[in-house]
């Protein structure tokens, strides 16, 4: 009985060695290299030519708005002088109509903003596709491995670890151009609801890009 509990206890031992002498993993300590995205954006000619083409589709937007908002309003204008004369029932056709058409100008703009971000949103993500491997290529070549925003570093002491231009150089390079292109929104845009304050106060869509 004896011989078979010492067994027992020497078959537990060697069972519980390996776990004990397995060696944790080795800590690995953080090399961190730093990013200024917004740099990026605004240095590189890629993104300047992103901003460039999507100011040019947010003007010619604003001219559309400014013309067909002036075209409404002489509508407007003209029908509120004939609704005197007008029988009920075709004055409330004529007015009905004109709704329906200020609504189709509102939802019209609204849908064409939609595909200018669509198509920048389009735009930055070929621009990240191709940023991906210069960061990686920069880390390799850093012994990093970590890449950090610039604007999540609350304190540094230097910017010895600041890879902005080397990435903004590599990518001009790499990406001097891209093309922004209007891109459908996936989903159709809600129906544009009528004025509310009469025919003469068509409402239009109001977008950062309509500014």
């Amino acid at each position: 009985m004896m011989k078979k509990t010492l067994m027992l206890a020497a078959l537990a031992a060697a069972l519980a060695a390996p776990a004990a002498q397995a060696a944790p993993p080795p800590a690995v300590s953080p090399k961190i290299v730093v990013f200024d995205e917004r740099a990026m954006m605004q240095f590189s000619k890629a993104g300047q030519d992103i901003q460039r083409q999507v100011q040019a589709f947010a003007k010619q937007l604003q001219n559309e708005k400014d013309a067909t908002e002036k075209s409404l309003q002489n509508e407007s204008q003209e029908l509120q002088q004939q609704v005197a004369i007008l029988a009920p029932d075709v004055r409330q056709k004529r007015v009905e109509a004109f709704q329906k058409k200020a609504a189709g100008a509102q939802a019209s703009l609204q849908r064409k903003a939609q595909q200018v971000d669509g198509g920048m949103q389009q735009a930055q993500r070929q621009l990240s596709e191709q940023l991906r491997p210069i960061l990686q290529q920069i880390m390799k070549e850093r012994g990093a491995n970590m890449v950090i925003l610039k604007q999540a570093v609350l304190i540094a002491d230097n910017n010895n670890f600041d890879i902005t231009g080397d990435v903004i150089n590599r990518l001009n390079a790499k990406l001097p151009a891209i093309k922004v292109s209007r891109v459908s929104p996936s989903a159709p845009a809600a129906p544009a609801a009528p004025p509310k304050k009469g025919i003469a106060d068509p409402r239009f869509y109001d977008n950062a890009h309509l500014q």
